[in-house]
């Protein structure tokens, strides 16, 4: 997984977490710095304080991770359509030096 796909997701979880939890949470804390730091110990705790989170909050936090990467895929592919060029057939006719016919 790529560096920016990886501080994507954690920022998908991160702000999940914050949604249901708050921001002063230790959860939405570690997963926050472990969305910063390339220190595979920090994804460590921040596994560990999320699964001290409650069964009925993670099953939230994972609903809305999963509402809020859907919606950010969808913004992706927006955005990809409007970069491409738009298509214009060329006429043959000038590319090859035939004379139209009237």
């Amino acid at each position: 997984m790529s560096d920016s796909l990886r501080q994507r997701c954690f920022m998908i979880l991160g702000d999940a977490v914050a949604d249901v939890v708050g921001r002063r949470n230790l959860a939405y804390v570690a997963v926050a710095q472990a969305a910063k730091s390339e220190d595979h110990s920090k994804d460590r705790w921040a596994s560990t304080m999320f699964q001290q989170i409650s069964v009925t909050n993670r099953k939230q936090i994972r609903s809305n991770a999963i509402e809020r990467a859907h919606v950010e895929r969808s913004r992706a592919i927006e955005a990809a359509r409007r970069k491409q060029p738009e298509v214009v057939l060329a006429d043959l006719s000038k590319l090859f030096g035939r004379p139209q016919l009237a």
